[in-house]
């Protein structure tokens, strides 16, 4: 439900009202990825300065089990983002770059670090980057 037009945003282009993915009832706008209330959305989020944090992931709230992460139980560690950007040949292609190592040590695959974004979490408390090895 957009409530207010968002700064940079025309009316027309981005009515306030109900919006769906997909469109199901009629009764509201369609929303997609293309759409000027997405793209400004996305804009908005990717030009943000966001400082590091603490995220206590909680496998015990997970249904079912993930035995990439059952060795990380009780562990902590440090998690980075990137975003990646391709263009050729008149296209783009974006990605999200994710990496991970425990405090012990252990560098974590791509595929841990993913699965590891899939568990439920709290943000903790604000915290200083440390000096990077």
């Amino acid at each position: 439900m957009l409530k207010a037009q968002p700064p940079g945003i025309p009316t027309e282009s981005a009515p306030t009202g109900r919006y769906e993915l997909p469109w199901r009832t009629g009764d509201a706008h369609l929303y997609r990825l293309n759409h000027p209330l997405a793209e400004a959305l996305l804009l908005r989020a990717k030009s943000r300065e966001l400082p590091p944090a603490e995220i206590l992931f909680n496998y015990a709230d997970h249904e079912g089990k993930v035995s990439i992460l059952e060795p990380l139980i009780g562990a902590s560690g440090w998690l980075t983002m990137a975003e990646f950007s391709v263009n050729a040949l008149d296209q783009a292609e974006d990605h999200l770059l994710c990496a991970g190592v425990t405090d012990s040590g252990r560098a974590l695959d791509t595929q841990t670090v993913c699965r590891l974004l899939t568990l439920p979490g709290q943000t903790g408390n604000t915290i200083l980057p440390r000096p990077s090895p």
